[in-house]
C-alpha cells in the first residue's frame, strides 16, 4: 500500500509539473506574439524564464552572419541587466560561438573543467562566476539568428526535462524574434 501511495503521490507530481510547463508555455506563446518591440519580447521571455528555473544568468544573443557580429540586446546577471558588448563572433566565439555555429544545444554541467575551458574557451567580459551552462540555438528557417542561456552558480543545475522544455521555449522565442525584427525594421523604414 505504502508503495502503491507512493507511485501516485510521484505521478500526481509529474502531472503537475507537466501542466505547469504547458501553462507557461501558452503564457509565453501569447507574451512573445503580441506585437511588442524586440526589447519588450526578450524582456517577456526572461521573465517567464525565471519563474521557471534557477538562472543566475539570462542572456539572448543575436548574430547576423552578413556582419559577423554577435550582439546581446538583454543580458540578465542576478536579475540584474547588464550592458550589450557586440564583438565578432569568428574572432572570440566562445560558448555563444559553439551554440550558433553548430546550431546544436549545449549543456555544461560545470564550465570551470579544464575540457571545458581548453574546447571552449569562455568568453567572460562581466567577471562572473557561474558553473552550469545551458545555450541553445535560436533557428527560423533553417538558419540560427542567435541563442539563448541559462546559467546558474550551481554545478549541474538543470534536468533533462528542463533542458527540453528550455528547446521548446527557444522555438518559439525564435519565431517571435524574428518577428519583432521584421517589426522593428518596417518602423524604421517607415520613419525613414
Amino acid at each position: 500500500v505504502a508503495a502503491d501511495l507512493s507511485e501516485r503521490v510521484k505521478v500526481a507530481e509529474v502531472d503537475k509539473r507537466r501542466a505547469e510547463e504547458m501553462a507557461l508555455l501558452y503564457r509565453l506563446g501569447v507574451s512573445l506574439t503580441s506585437g511588442k518591440d524586440l526589447y519588450d519580447t526578450l524582456l517577456a521571455l526572461q521573465g517567464e524564464i525565471t519563474k521557471l528555473l534557477q538562472a543566475d544568468a539570462f542572456y539572448v544573443a543575436i548574430y547576423d552572419i552578413e556582419t559577423d557580429i554577435v550582439k546581446y540586446p538583454i543580458f540578465f546577471d542576478e536579475g540584474s541587466p547588464v550592458p550589450d558588448t557586440p564583438r565578432r563572433l569568428h574572432e572570440r566565439p566562445g560558448l555563444t560561438g559553439a551554440v550558433i555555429f553548430s546550431g546544436k544545444t549545449l549543456y555544461l554541467p560545470n564550465m570551470f573543467e579544464p575540457e571545458v575551458q581548453k574546447n571552449y574557451s569562455p568568453v567572460d567580459d562581466n567577471g562572473f562566476i557561474l558553473y552550469t551552462f545551458l545555450g541553445i540555438p535560436l533557428i527560423t528557417d533553417g538558419n540560427t539568428i542567435g541563442m539563448l542561456s541559462v546559467q546558474s552558480k550551481q554545478i549541474d543545475a538543470y534536468t533533462t526535462d528542463q533542458i527540453q522544455l528550455m528547446e521548446n521555449i527557444a522555438i518559439q522565442a525564435a519565431i517571435a524574434i524574428d518577428k519583432a525584427n521584421l517589426l522593428d525594421q518596417l518602423k524604421q523604414e517607415l520613419t525613414d
